[in-house]
């Protein structure tokens, strides 16, 4: 979430713009993604109390689950604290991945989802094949590993498009009336999610 105000005396310092993402609604629809590619047992892997982002995505997330639980589709956790900075637990991942036998990972964030990479590997198991893996934020990275990560785009640039437009409207008018707009992430489908559907 970023915010704009108090940039010019002729406004009200009180008054802002709130840009949020759809952390929550591009959660749900990333399960929903892995769900249509026939993966029933999928692991959240994140630390949902890290932030208020992590947070919504992990609810969207469960919340996408239970809709669906009725056709056998369920989520081991695999959550860990991540006061340290570290964006992973590796053999915390590997000891869910053993116990669960799920088909897919899916993680908070990118950073999360690279340690997720070398849990499967260390595992003898290969992302895409044997089991799936997808992230959030689609960084520069995503694209780099082997196999390129399936992710959620943030579409920053509308963020930066969306600040101008109120800020140039807003000095035209001499009026800052308080604007919340939430922004739909975009799906980066790659290549680390196995379709399931015709395996027999």
């Amino acid at each position: 979430t970023r915010y704009i105000g108090d940039w010019s005396s002729d406004v009200c310092s009180s008054d802002l713009l709130e840009i949020k993402y759809s952390n929550e609604l591009s959660s749900f629809d990333l399960t929903e993604y892995l769900i249509g590619k026939g993966h029933k047992k999928i692991i959240y892997y994140g630390s949902p109390n890290f932030s208020d982002s992590f947070y919504e995505r992990f609810e969207g997330f469960k919340s996408c689950v239970s809709k669906h639980k009725n056709e056998g589709v369920t989520y081991f956790d695999a959550c860990f604290d991540n006061s340290d900075y570290s964006f992973a637990n590796v053999e915390l991942l590997k000891k869910v991945i053993i116990k669960s036998n799920a088909t897919a990972i899916q993680c908070s964030n990118d950073l999360i989802a690279y340690s997720a990479y070398t849990a499967v590997k260390e595992l003898g198991l290969a992302v895409g094949k044997d089991i799936s893996v997808v992230g959030f934020d689609n960084s520069q990275e995503a694209t780099w590993i082997f196999p390129s990560l399936t992710t959620v785009s943030m579409r920053r640039t509308e963020i930066g498009a969306i600040a101008a437009k109120f800020i140039i409207d807003s000095m035209e008018t001499k009026k800052l009336v308080f604007s919340e707009v939430s922004i739909n992430c975009e799906l980066i489908e790659r290549n680390s999610v196995r379709d399931l559907n015709n395996i027999k």
